[in-house]
């Protein structure tokens, strides 16, 4: 049996998985980022501006829920995904420094981890 599910709450941190998908008794998830500048909530300007630190964040974020869900879990965990979405002006190649900024406790999970291609999204209108 499969199933597929959009931001279940992890056992006991109650931090939410952004997708999440068990095949056959075994777990993926996916964590997504965005990278760009985003509108304020009346949209009458900018609000926050995500750098390429915000996918290396994701590294980090993603490695915690593996670490959680492979301690926690009675399911066997598979694989993590970090799927970015790029909407800056301009989109050099993000710098995750390979992997040289997870710390010491997290590195043991890097197996587990994998980071799927960049999409980049063009924010002009096409008309």
């Amino acid at each position: 049996m499969n199933t597929f599910t959009i931001e279940p709450e992890l056992g006991q941190s109650k931090r939410e998985l952004d997708i999440y998908f068990d095949v056959c008794g075994e777990l993926y998830f996916i964590e997504i980022k965005w990278l760009g500048i985003s509108i304020n909530d009346d949209g009458s300007g900018f609000s926050t501006k995500y750098t390429d630190s915000r996918a290396r964040d994701g590294v980090i974020q993603t490695l915690e829920y593996i670490e959680e869900l492979m301690n926690t879990s009675e399911k066997s965990l598979r694989h993590g995904y970090l799927a970015v979405y790029d909407a800056r002006d301009d989109q050099p190649p993000i710098d995750f420094k390979d992997f040289s900024f997870v710390n010491d406790s997290l590195k043991q999970y890097l197996p587990y981890f994998s980071v799927l291609k960049v999409i980049h999204l063009d924010k002009r209108h096409p008309a």
